[in-house]
C-alpha cells in the first residue's frame, strides 16, 4: 500500500488528504463523503496504529494508521502572494459589497504567522450576472475560499477574484448544525445533518 508515500507534504483547509476507508481521521482533520480534508493549515502526517495483544475491538479499525495535520511553525518559508497565484483563504467579513479574507495558503503552501488581509470585490465573484451578485449569498464569515490574486493592494493587502468556475468556496459549515457542507451545484451546499441548503458561490472540484 503506497497512499502514506503519496499524501502531500502540506495542506491547507479544505484539501483532501486520504480516505476513510484508508485512515483514521486525527487532529486537524474532517471527514466528509468518505474523503478526509484538512481543517488547518499545516504539515501532513501519518501515523500508523498498531493493534494491542489483547484488543476487542474490530482489527481492521485498529490497524488504520491515522492522518493528521499539524499546525505549520517557523520550519515553513515565507511566501509572499503576487498577481496570478492561487490562494486559500479564511472570510472573516462580508459587507454589500466586498468580502474580507485572511489568505492562509499560496499555491500549497501555508502562510506563515497570522496570513495576509485581502478583499473579493462583489465584480469580482463570479463571471456572468456580475449585476446579480449578492455577497451574503455568495460568502459566508469561516468559509474557506480557493481564489486568485488579481492585483497587490497596500501595506500587504491583496485584491483576489473568484470569478473563474474552480475559484470558490471549497470549505463551509452548516449555520445550524455547524457541520461540513457538501456542494450540490456551483451555488448551493446541503448539510449532510440538517439536509438545509445554503447559498454559495461554490468552488468547481478540481
Amino acid at each position: 500500500n503506497n497512499m502514506v508515500e503519496a499524501q502531500p507534504k502540506f495542506a491547507l483547509p479544505g484539501d483532501q488528504v486520504g480516505l476513510v476507508k484508508e485512515f483514521k481521521v486525527g487532529k486537524g482533520c474532517y471527514a466528509v463523503d468518505d474523503i478526509i480534508r484538512a481543517s488547518v493549515a499545516g504539515r501532513v502526517t501519518v501515523r500508523t496504529a498498531t493493534l494491542p495483544e489483547n484488543s476487542s475491538g474490530s482489527a481492521l479499525e485498529a490497524e488504520l494508521p491515522e492522518m493528521s495535520v499539524l499546525k505549520s511553525g517557523s520550519l515553513v518559508q515565507e511566501v509572499i502572494p503576487k498577481v496570478g497565484d492561487v490562494v486559500t483563504c479564511r472570510v472573516t467579513k462580508i459587507t454589500t459589497r466586498i468580502a474580507n479574507v485572511i489568505i492562509l495558503g499560496v499555491g500549497d503552501k501555508p502562510v506563515v504567522g497570522s496570513g495576509f488581509r485581502a478583499t473579493i470585490r462583489k465584480e469580482n465573484v463570479r463571471l456572468t450576472e456580475v449585476d446579480k451578485v449578492v455577497l451574503p449569498e455568495s460568502f459566508r464569515p469561516g468559509d474557506i475560499v480557493r481564489a486568485g490574486v488579481a492585483a497587490l493592494g497596500s501595506a500587504r493587502s491583496f485584491e483576489l477574484s473568484t470569478a473563474q468556475p474552480e475559484f470558490g468556496v471549497i470549505d463551509a459549515r452548516c449555520s445550524v448544525s455547524k457541520e461540513p457542507m457538501v456542494p450540490i451545484n456551483w451555488q448551493e451546499m446541503r448539510c449532510p445533518v440538517t439536509r438545509m441548503v445554503e447559498k454559495r458561490k461554490v468552488a468547481k472540484q478540481v
